[in-house]
């Protein structure tokens, strides 16, 4: 049964990687609880964490871009591109792609994502204007727009994970 779901990974993933070690591993004489152990520990959870790393990347990597971008339009093209990223790297590391109900999941979440950063710049924008063009009211603006592209990569990535697991 495991061996046919190690077969559905694409080989170039680190899923694929990670069930290659758990078949080197496996012994003639082990139950089938030891198995469903040494599955666990060698493919289950350095996925998991390979993935959280992944997605703690790309969220501080689109703040990044949001806190640099120089006006709204750029920022949004950014965070759509990483969200594409995101969703691309996530399955390399499940070695899966998400089915066709699952692709319109995440498209709603990244709809979900990229209203919310709209009416996000709309918000401190405005706070921003009642501040004064200061550069700390700039500054201020731009942190919490990185702030928000970071948490709104990083709610799409959960959904990701979610859907993959």
């Amino acid at each position: 049964m495991l061996n046919q779901h190690g077969k559905r990974f694409s080989r170039s993933s680190y899923a694929a990687h990670c069930f290659d070690r758990y078949k080197q591993q496996l012994q003639d004489d082990m139950t089938g609880p030891e198995r469903l152990g040494l599955y666990e520990d060698t493919v289950l959870k350095p996925v998991q964490e390979k993935a959280h790393k992944v997605l703690n990347k790309e969220s501080v990597t689109a703040g990044s871009l949001a806190f640099i971008s120089p006006n709204n339009l750029i920022q949004t093209s950014a965070v759509v591109w990483i969200s594409f990223r995101t969703i691309r790297r996530m399955a390399r590391v499940y070695g899966l792609r998400p089915s066709t109900a699952g692709n319109w999941k995440l498209l709603k979440v990244l709809a979900q994502n990229i209203a919310a950063q709209g009416v996000f710049d709309l918000a401190t924008d405005e706070v921003a204007n009642q501040i004064g063009g200061s550069l700390s009211a700039k500054f201020m603006e731009n942190s919490a727009e990185a702030i928000a592209a970071g948490a709104l990569n990083a709610r799409l990535g959960r959904a990701l994970i979610k859907l993959l697991k």
